[in-house]
């Protein structure tokens, strides 16, 4: 099956598509999840970010709290 997001840009067409990815992943079945606009590294760190609910921008710009850094550990 090949399920195609489309919508006007920072509409959430990622985080949605990613949240639906990670839902079918964890049933146990394979996802291949593809964009065109994001690196594999831009995409595993939404991902992680989503699943421990941490901020993206605060890994970005390096001021991650201690409560974050211990999530994501």
């Amino acid at each position: 099956e090949l399920t195609i997001l489309a919508a006007r840009p920072n509409e959430g067409k990622t985080v949605l598509g990613m949240q639906i990815a990670s839902h079918i992943a964890s049933s146990g079945k394979n996802v291949l999840f593809m964009s065109l606009e994001m690196s594999e590294l831009e995409l595993a760190t939404r991902l992680l970010t989503s699943i421990v609910s941490v901020s993206s921008k605060d890994i970005r710009q390096g001021v991650l709290s201690v409560h974050g850094m211990q999530s994501l550990m």
